[in-house]
């Protein structure tokens, strides 16, 4: 993938016939044309209009996003859009641009994702169609939860369910629909329902994340889905919104290398002792910094690569293919909001792996990483999503993309957690980060 993100650095032309190329693969690998064919259930439709009065503000702490820019953990730019985005009396703010009479409605795939924007979303008085599964899990109660909350908001819920009770306390068992197993169902729903139908833009957020292999299904059905939602819609009446990756190959910019560089040369000695052995042998602690691509025009392209072993290859295509599906949608007219979005301490990623809840604990002994509260973070990313939304030149803009020097730049660095600023990549160091964790390292400090 590294070489393959190289390759797509060259041109703009080299980037946009790759990311095609990889979609038509992956689609074709899984059939994905046949099966958004087949014939699935029918949904009805739960809208739940909150009965929590004018839009309540969502604060987003400038302070901590400021600091958190200064220690490189995110780009400057995360704290400006954020401030665009917020106003001094009520915090978060939804522009009217973007709300309106019939403006947008928000479609959240993985609408239960921690890192997603439904609550905040909500809490602003937005329009919230929510895609999630039925809670899975013996006594899970999302959706009873869920639709408790959107009652309680000043916002709506749009929801597909097997049916529509009498009344609220008896819907949480009838709602859920599962991209693995409805996805021609879901985009039939999504084009056909008449409250959905009303709004002139739909915002279409893929958050969905499974464990190993499930994951790539169900990226590839939530790209199925927002397929046809294109094909009918078309990019003026669809924009596209992800969590990027830092976990994936994408581009940086030069000061970012610099500084990794920086970072590199002057790190701590026993991480210093360590790097050393990667000259040695290969195990030690490798450099981040990569050499820029050279373009063939002669400009020159940084790249990252955040990608790690322990996430496995299942994750990296995951991810990538949405990476892919931004590009080909931007270049086609879609407003693509893309903002790289940092480890979080999610149950999904704590629950699953202790590795890589060990690795979460001890990443902040190499600066600038860290592992935030994902409560916190989703709100960052929400003010992100509603700046890309609600600004007209900017870079998720269509009329930002002939600005780009290259079209893999809709992936914007935003809040990545430090990785890409970091002396040496996240997969030579995920070990030590492990250990690090545990009590017996007093902050880290090896020797």
């Amino acid at each position: 993938m590294e070489e393959l993100a190289e390759a797509m650095a060259a041109s703009p032309d080299a980037a946009r016939a790759a990311a095609m190329a990889g979609l038509t693969a992956v689609h074709s690998a899984f059939g994905s044309t046949a099966k958004m064919q087949k014939p699935g259930r029918a949904f009805e439709t739960l809208v739940v209009d909150g009965d929590g009065g004018g839009a309540d503000g969502v604060l987003v702490d400038l302070e901590q996003v400021k600091a958190w820019s200064d220690h490189g953990a995110c780009e400057p730019s995360v704290l400006t859009r954020c401030e665009a985005m917020s106003s001094s009396a009520v915090g978060l703010r939804v522009p009217d641009r973007v709300l309106g009479s019939s403006g947008n409605a928000f479609v959240v795939l993985g609408a239960t994702a921690e890192m997603g924007p439904t609550k905040t979303l909500l809490t602003l008085g937005c329009t919230v169609v929510a895609v999630a599964r039925r809670g899975v899990d013996v006594g899970s109660t999302k959706w009873k939860d869920l639709i408790a909350f959107a009652k309680a908001s000043p916002g709506t819920l749009v929801a597909p369910c097997e049916k529509v009770a009498a009344d609220l306390d008896n819907q949480a068992v009838h709602c859920g629909a599962d991209v693995l197993a409805d996805a021609p169902a879901i985009a039939r729903w999504l084009l056909a329902d008449d409250v959905i139908r009303s709004f002139k833009t739909l915002v279409v957020g893929s958050y969905v994340y499974l464990d190993g292999e499930k994951h790539v299904r169900a990226s590839v059905a939530c790209d199925a889905i927002v397929t046809e939602l294109f094909k009918s819609r078309g990019a003026g009446g669809l924009c596209l919104a992800y969590l990027a990756s830092p976990g994936t190959v994408y581009p940086i910019s030069q000061e970012m290398q610099i500084d990794s560089l920086h970072r590199y040369t002057t790190a701590p000695a026993w991480q210093g002792r360590w790097s050393a052995l990667g000259s040695i042998g290969g195990a030690g602690f490798a450099k981040n910094a990569r050499a820029p691509v050279v373009g063939d025009d002669g400009a020159k392209i940084y790249l990252t690569s955040g990608l790690v072993t322990v996430q496995g290859p299942n994750y990296a295509l995951a991810k990538t293919l949405q990476n892919w599906r931004c590009v080909v949608s931007h270049y086609a007219g879609c407003t693509v909001s893309a903002n790289m979005a940092p480890p979080a301490r999610t149950k999904s990623m704590t629950g699953t792996n202790p590795n890589i809840a060990r690795w979460l604990d001890g990443v902040a002994n190499f600066e600038p990483n860290g592992a935030f509260d994902p409560a916190v973070a989703s709100v960052v990313m929400t003010a992100l999503l509603l700046y890309d939304l609600s600004t007209v030149d900017c870079v998720a803009s269509p009329k930002g993309h002939d600005a780009l020097p290259n079209p893999m730049m809709v992936l914007q660095p935003a809040f990545h957690g430090g990785s890409p600023r970091c002396a040496f990549t996240s997969d030579s160091i995920g070990t030590a980060a492990a250990i690090a964790s545990f009590p017996i390292f007093n902050g880290g400090e090896f020797w």
